[in-house]
């Protein structure tokens, strides 16, 4: 005997169900379980990824490793350069990371060179660069040193290793382009020659 469901008269129809679910059951089920895992998988993947993406920022190259130095402008320039390229290196920084850098390592004398140029070169690693040699470092400036390197004297208190170093110095800073064998002959000459006359 078939039974009559609840509240439906002998006669009445009973309304089909989709197509999809009396040919496969299981499609009505995949449905609603889909639509449970993007509304509820897809919001933790979203967090996941900021907080993966918010992690490579802070961890990646943009971690300063070794902070460089102040300039002032009161040392030599080159000193400084040879310093902050050092820095460039280990903290692996793009051209554009290095002339924010450069800009804000800027002191002194040297932050009013910064604040001459144009506002768009500021940022521009080679052009910063380029001012500051102009400033601190120019071409006309190697004479004085070649001046200073030949009438180098051993001071008071000075020890020979401290004039020896003095002496180098200024070779590499009279003789910018010369092979590095040239001025390293130039210098130990001039410090002989001036042990020789003490």
């Amino acid at each position: 005997m078939i039974s009559t469901p609840v509240g439906l008269a002998v006669g009445d129809t009973l309304p089909l169900p989709d197509r999809d679910i009396i040919t496969n059951p299981q499609v009505n089920n995949r449905k609603s379980i889909g639509q449970d895992k993007i509304q509820n998988i897809n919001p933790k993947q979203e967090s996941t990824k900021n907080r993966s993406t918010a992690h490579t920022v802070s961890s990646g190259s943009n971690d300063v490793k070794i902070k460089p130095s102040k300039y002032d402008g009161l040392t030599p320039w080159m000193d400084y350069l040879s310093h902050f390229e050092m820095c460039t290196l280990v903290n692996m920084w793009s051209e554009h990371q290095k002339g924010l850098y450069l800009a804000v390592s800027l002191i002194g004398q040297a932050q009013a060179v910064l604040g001459d140029l144009p506002k768009e070169k500021r940022q521009i690693f080679t052009d910063l660069v380029f001012a500051l040699e102009e400033r601190f470092a120019p071409s006309s400036q190697t004479e004085l040193y070649r001046v200073q390197f030949k009438e180098r004297r051993q001071k008071a208190s000075e020890t020979l290793p401290e004039l020896g170093q003095s002496v180098r110095r200024l070779s590499n800073l009279a003789y910018p382009t010369a092979p590095l064998e040239l001025r390293d002959t130039l210098a130990k000459e001039q410090f002989f020659g001036r042990i020789s006359r003490l």
